[in-house]
């Protein structure tokens, strides 16, 4: 029977989460995540970059205004749209 020390970490990868669906970074880009225990690869990490900050604004703004969105989202804005 195999212990914890000796199963082997699957990575796992973690993209950017935008406009509520995973993305890819634009750049294409990861960085590795280790187990400091160990120095093991225990995840890929979705390096950011400015076009992938562009985007989280543009996807962060159309849900904002979508009338799709309901009040879901931001509650407290129906107070400010006065």
């Amino acid at each position: 029977m195999a212990t914890a020390l000796e199963t082997e970490i699957t990575p796992y990868v973690l993209n950017h989460f935008i406009a509520g669906k995973s993305v890819s970074p634009a750049s294409g880009e990861y960085l590795d995540k280790l187990d400091p225990r160990t120095g093991l690869r225990i995840a890929r990490v979705a390096n950011g970059n400015q076009a992938d900050v562009d985007s989280a604004v543009r996807g962060s703004s159309l849900s904002r205004y979508s009338p799709d969105a309901g009040e879901t989202l931001f509650p407290a804005m129906k107070w400010f749209s006065t």
